[in-house]
């Protein structure tokens, strides 16, 4: 899941190229009112396994591209004026859907509370792959403003709703 696409065909011993690939964003989340507020803008960094670079430039043509992130003019706490002081984090992630249950940590069906049973966040069979092995979404948000979300698919209109969100 990580292969760049174009590379995938790559005769060993070059090996096909696998990495993550990251794009920072500038959302604008109030438009300047003159004479009332300057323009607000929250600060999104996406990171995509190589399969899904086109996700990358998905987002970028809808919400524009932010710059290098290790740049100071590009970095959000520094421009007071204009960041909302929120930050996100969103992770396209499709190759977790193989995860099992037991590898995450959660507890055998023996082990677990009456809530795990019910909500199903244990394991009967060692195997058992999370959520069934179909698509999964986790958002943590913190008091800070910081919001990281982990997608486990790879709907590239699920980028597009979190950055909205």
């Amino acid at each position: 899941d990580m292969v760049i696409p174009y590379t995938a065909d790559v005769p060993t011993p070059h090996r096909p190229l696998a990495m993550l690939c990251s794009l920072l964003l500038r959302p604008v989340v109030c438009p300047p009112v003159p004479g009332v507020c300057h323009e607000q803008t929250m600060e999104t960094r996406f990171f995509t396994p190589g399969t899904l670079v086109s996700c990358l430039d998905f987002v970028e043509s809808v919400f524009g591209n932010a710059g290098d992130p290790a740049l100071p003019e590009n970095d959000a706490g520094l421009n007071v004026e204009n960041w909302t002081g929120h930050t996100g984090c969103i992770i396209m992630a499709p190759h977790l859907r193989r995860l099992q249950k037991k590898f995450l940590g959660l507890p055998s069906w023996d082990d677990a509370t009456e809530a795990q049973r019910r909500t199903g966040m244990c394991w009967k069979d060692p195997k058992e792959l999370y959520h069934n092995g179909e698509p999964f979404k986790i958002t943590h948000r913190t008091m800070d403003g910081v919001v990281i979300t982990l997608i486990a698919d790879n709907y590239f209109g699920y980028c597009k709703k979190e950055v909205k969100t």
